[in-house]
């Protein structure tokens, strides 16, 4: 048996999108794909998942994406910066360029 399903999530201005898949296996072999920012999270969602499924090939992609409504906050690092500037100074000296 093949299923496959889709959803989508908005809230707090990032919207996540699951889209879960599966084709017919005698073992059970689950393949997850996460942001980086929520691999945190694969050992839970793979449990989850190994508790109602009992065999096949489970695909399982999360995307996320920020709200376009709500920017990004933009933080300045000015010390960071004046160090790649200074970096940069040293290397043209260096160079003679």
């Amino acid at each position: 048996m093949t299923g496959y399903g889709r959803g989508e999530s908005d809230d707090n201005g990032a919207k996540v999108i699951v889209e879960v898949n599966g084709v017919n296996r005698k073992q059970t072999e689950i393949v997850i794909n996460l942001p980086r920012i929520l691999g945190g999270l694969e050992p839970q969602i793979r449990q989850t998942i190994h508790e109602r499924i009992s065999r096949g090939r489970i695909n399982v992609l999360v995307a996320c994406e920020p709200s376009a409504s709500q920017p990004l906050p933009l933080a300045l690092d000015t010390a960071l910066a004046h160090s790649y500037h200074d970096a940069m100074r040293s290397l043209q000296k260096e160079l003679g360029v």
